[in-house]
């Protein structure tokens, strides 16, 4: 054991540092459940991992940081307490902060923990903790091997002049105000990993930071926000989250503006040096199928940059995924390739995209018009899939005018031949504006049979996948709208709701029910929308997950040397979490409430349910982007129940409210 002070004598707070440290070895972190703080430039290790109640790990594989107090002549943590006494909210309120702010209670103690992250290019975030208690408490804060996202520790020292703990390869802790004593328990026959138990006798808060020091001897360090303090931190964090989310929502209903905002912060905070990605690490490659919803909420928040930094790694790739090559990988590439230069008005762009968009209506046609099998060797497998022989499945011969391919482990038909049909449409799109007008007409021709085909196909929905296609993403509607929304109205209310017309909620595939309510509203069902609309707005943080409590959470590493932590397999609540294309859909989804970018015009409030529509009631957008430029209104329900609408647009808009 080392101190601060000379060890011959130990001080009270010593001893305490001491039986601090022991209890924390004995006690890990919980693991039920997580989220992320992060920065959309950085690398992916570099994100934050935070566990409701506040322990935290500053980046992957790195330690376990915990605050605890003094009580019942021990030591006591929020992962001492039951789950439903911890209160854990990302983003307090509507237009506030990214701050992962946890409150807990021990004995008669109130705790507020705020966390604060800013990042950057590479690796070099900080994290600034604040921990406000209600009434005087001795306040310990461990450092441990065992955390949210922890390994062994090697070394780690104390520097008293500089209040700060190094911890070699990782970073720095450093302790803002006062006095500290430290107890580091080293390692010894039974534990592999030194402990480390700071604590501050009788005071009522507590400020630290966490600056990364990931070591590399490539990566030079920039120092990004080495000078700052948690103020500084704070205050930064809040600035820069107005930057960061130009495009906002308003509506009577404060979780509204809540899921926009929380949602968008998992995005950004997943992007990996501004590209997109399903989550933090768990899926550590481009992924088509979920990155072109990612890469269009990108779009739809107003972050055009980072979009365009997605397109750009998507463009070459025309099958991308672990599962090998899958065949509704063409479609979704030319659909954001097309969207993103709509949404932009970059038509150079477009340009530059189109002989990538060309290859992939290429291989639209050749599955159309497949004898046989098709095999892909996809470049970009996870070593998982890599043992399965039909990896490399692309497609087995076409039925009836239609691709008959694989996605996932499914042959889910009328969704890849929605995506292949918008495909066709999009690149048809595409042509016309670049000025090709005969490779226009053949396309337009192309896709008017394959939609023809997937009209007289429209009673068979395989699986969930089915009605998650279309009209939103795809923007398809085999068939015509009343068709279509027959058939999808069908299917939705025997899967999707009881027999009150109550939420039947999807419990493994969250973003396949955010995009069938997303889908609902558009084919005109608005109040069944919202039936499954609302539930997904109550999950807490709109930290959505994805598959069953499993080894899912753990791609692409193992528990074990690498990570000392991440979620307990006897008490995690779901699969991979936040999933990012979940958190796309709901960003979707709620920006067609406001707003629907029709090719000829705007149509505004297409979603708005009923319940919003009450004297004095407001709600609108601010700054959201469209393919017909940026637009921002208020609509204000007069005392008779008329509409006002408040418009700063220069597009045709038309208010499509319920009647």
């Amino acid at each position: 054991m080392a101190s601060a002070k000379d060890m011959s004598m130990p001080t009270p707070t010593i001893l305490a540092a001491n039986t601090l440290a022991t209890t924390a070895r004995k006690r890990p972190t919980r693991g039920f459940t997580h989220l992320f703080l992060g920065d959309p430039l950085a690398v992916a290790p570099d994100k934050t991992t935070v566990e409701p109640g506040g322990a935290f790990s500053p980046g992957l594989a790195t330690c376990g940081v915990r605050c605890w107090l003094a009580a019942a002549g021990g030591w006591i943590s929020a992962d001492d307490q039951p789950v439903e006494t911890i209160q854990f909210t990302l983003i307090d309120a509507p237009g506030g902060a990214p701050l992962a702010v946890s409150r807990w209670t021990c004995a008669d103690v109130q705790v507020v923990q705020r966390h604060g992250h800013l990042g950057g290019l590479g690796c070099e975030g900080v994290d600034a903790v604040d921990v406000e208690i209600s009434r005087a408490s001795d306040i310990g804060i461990t450092v441990t091997d065992r955390g949210p996202a922890g390994a062994k520790l090697v070394a780690p020292s104390w520097d008293p002049a500089l209040r700060t703990l190094v911890i070699p390869g990782v970073g720095r802790l450093v302790i803002e105000d006062g006095e500290v004593e430290v107890a580091i328990l080293t390692a010894d026959e039974s534990h592999d990993s030194p402990v480390v138990g700071l604590v501050l006798r009788q005071a009522t808060s507590l400020r630290l930071r966490f600056h990364h020091d990931r070591a590399s001897a490539l990566l030079p360090r920039q120092g990004l926000h080495d000078d700052l303090d948690t103020a500084a931190v704070f205050a930064a964090v809040a600035s820069s989250w107005k930057q960061s989310l130009p495009a906002r929502v308003f509506a009577p209903d404060p979780r509204i503006a809540l899921a926009w905002e929380r949602n968008a912060y998992h995005v950004l905070a997943a992007a990996e040096c501004g590209c997109a990605r399903i989550g933090v690490l768990n899926y550590p490659q481009l992924w088509m199928r979920d990155a072109v919803i990612v890469t269009r909420a990108f779009d739809l928040i107003g972050r055009p940059d980072l979009a365009r930094r997605s397109c750009e790694e998507i463009l070459p790739q025309i099958f991308a995924g672990g599962f090998g090559a899958e065949a509704d990988a063409p479609g979704e590439g030319i659909w954001i390739l097309v969207q993103h230069a709509l949404i932009t008005g970059d038509q150079a762009y477009l340009a530059r995209a189109w002989p990538f968009i060309a290859e992939r209506v290429r291989w639209i046609e050749t599955m159309l018009s497949a004898t046989g099998t098709i095999l892909v060797p996809g470049a970009n497998r996870t070593l998982g899939s890599l043992g399965h022989v039909d990896s490399t499945l692309l497609c087995l011969a076409a039925q009836g005018g239609l691709v008959h391919g694989r996605m996932d482990g499914h042959f889910p038909d009328f969704y890849i031949n929605a995506w292949c049909l918008s495909g066709l449409e999009q690149a048809a799109l595409a042509a016309g504006q670049l000025g090709s007008t005969d490779e226009a007409a053949r396309l337009h021709a192309r896709a008017t049979t394959l939609a023809t085909a997937l009209a007289d196909f429209l009673p068979h929905y395989g699986n969930e996948r089915d009605p998650a296609v279309a009209p939103w993403p795809t923007g398809v509607v085999p068939g015509g709208r009343a068709r279509l929304g027959e058939h999808f109205m069908t299917w939705y209310r025997r899967e999707r709701l009881d027999q009150t017309g109550g939420r039947r909620p999807e419990p493994l595939w969250t973003y396949f029910e955010a995009a069938q309510a997303h889908n609902a509203f558009l084919l005109g069902y608005r109040e069944e929308a919202w039936s499954c609309l609302s539930g997904l707005l109550d999950c807490p943080n709109q930290v959505h997950h994805e598959g069953a409590p499993s080894a899912n959470e753990t791609l692409p590493f193992g528990n074990g040397e690498t990570v000392r932590g991440w979620l307990a397999p006897d008490r995690q609540v779901g699969g991979n979490m936040p999933h990012n294309w979940t958190s796309s859909e709901m960003i979707a989804a709620l920006r067609d409430v406001f707003v629907v970018d029709d090719p000829t015009g705007l149509r505004l409030g297409a979603g708005v349910p009923s319940s919003w529509l009450f004297p004095g009631a407001r709600f609108g957008v601010s700054d959201l982007p469209t393919r017909h430029g940026r637009i921002s209104y208020t609509v204000t329900i007069a005392a008779d129940g008329r509409p006002h609408l408040d418009l700063q647009s220069t597009a045709p808009c038309t208010l499509d409210l319920p009647r």
